[in-house]
């Protein structure tokens, strides 16, 4: 399939960069092997995807690398382990790694990535009881999205507002934020593009 084709193209990039000396060589080879654990998480390979990143994550502690993209990197590949701690059931680091790429991603600015951890977080704080916790971060990313011209961003943040209203009984309110989730979704002046992320 594309995700096996996709790991393969991404494997035979990374052997051709083998050893690399340069600072940003290491940092492309970094974020080849970042991309490469994703494509193994979304193929069922979560063993192998943990594992790959967390050799990510430990390979950052390289200080010659570029700052600003090595922050990015972390961001990217926390999240990313965080997901495949999902899928393991793994719950409790699942939270430490979305909230360590939460905090890098505020920290460099990046609105989109932090908006897509506020609904992660939210729903992983959903799933573990913490109700109040997920319905401010799932707030906290509908304004921001908002605010950013994100709007599939903020239908997210609405969708998952919605679900937690209701699991907390206040099924109206519930209601009117899939409406408007609804509406703004049906919306094409509002809708973001890849030039905005």
């Amino acid at each position: 399939g594309r995700w096996e084709e996709g790991e393969g193209l991404l494997t035979g990039a990374i052997n051709a960069l083998d050893a690399p000396v340069e600072p940003q060589a290491h940092l492309l080879v970094a974020w080849l092997l970042a991309w490469r654990g994703t494509i193994q998480h979304r193929t069922g390979q979560t063993s192998l995807a943990r594992q790959e990143l967390t050799r990510v994550l430990q390979s950052l502690a390289d200080a010659s690398l570029p700052a600003e993209g090595r922050e990015k990197l972390r961001a990217f590949t926390y999240l990313q382990r965080g997901g495949d701690l999902m899928t393991n059931r793994q719950r409790n680091e699942m939270g430490e790694d979305l909230r360590e790429s939460l905090a890098l991603y505020q920290r460099i600015g990046d609105a989109y990535w932090t908006i897509h951890c506020l609904c992660i977080l939210g729903h992983w704080e959903l799933f573990n009881g913490q109700l109040r916790q997920g319905w401010e971060r799932s707030k906290e990313a509908a304004n921001l999205a908002r605010h950013a011209g994100n709007t599939s961003g903020e239908v997210t943040a609405l969708h998952l507002m919605s679900f937690i209203a209701e699991h907390m009984g206040h099924t109206e309110k519930g209601e009117e934020f899939a409406r408007e989730a609804r509406a703004n979704n049906r919306d094409p002046s509002r809708r973001v593009s890849v030039g905005q992320r």
